[in-house]
């Protein structure tokens, strides 16, 4: 069975991702991109600060929140040129990751 690293890093590399993706970004950027937009915690934190505050957090949560960072810079229309397997396989992925994040970082 696949990691989520693994399946994020998959998606990642799909052509109609990949040009939304700065390589050099992941998976730290987004993943604090991401928390400090959506967890109260981390708002108006420096990725420094949440690295810090984060620093024991799991491969799986890094890519997690990577995927869900990256979904930030997505459009609808970036979707659109998605097969269906794709899609499925995509949405599937994000609700995981999203449950995940939810369940360490909510407070």
């Amino acid at each position: 069975m696949e990691t989520i690293k693994e399946r994020v890093l998959k998606i990642l590399d799909w052509e109609d991702i990949h040009p939304h993706v700065s390589r050099s970004r992941v998976p730290f950027t987004y993943h604090h991109d991401y928390l400090r937009t959506n967890y109260s915690q981390f708002n108006g934190k420096s990725c420094g600060e949440i690295a810090q505050l984060t620093r024991n957090s799991s491969e799986d949560l890094l890519y997690a929140g990577c995927l869900l960072g990256v979904c930030l810079n997505l459009t609808t229309a970036d979707l659109m040129f998605l097969n269906e397997s794709e899609l499925k396989e995509f949405a599937k992925l994000f609700k995981v990751c999203h449950i995940l994040l939810n369940n360490y970082y909510k407070t």
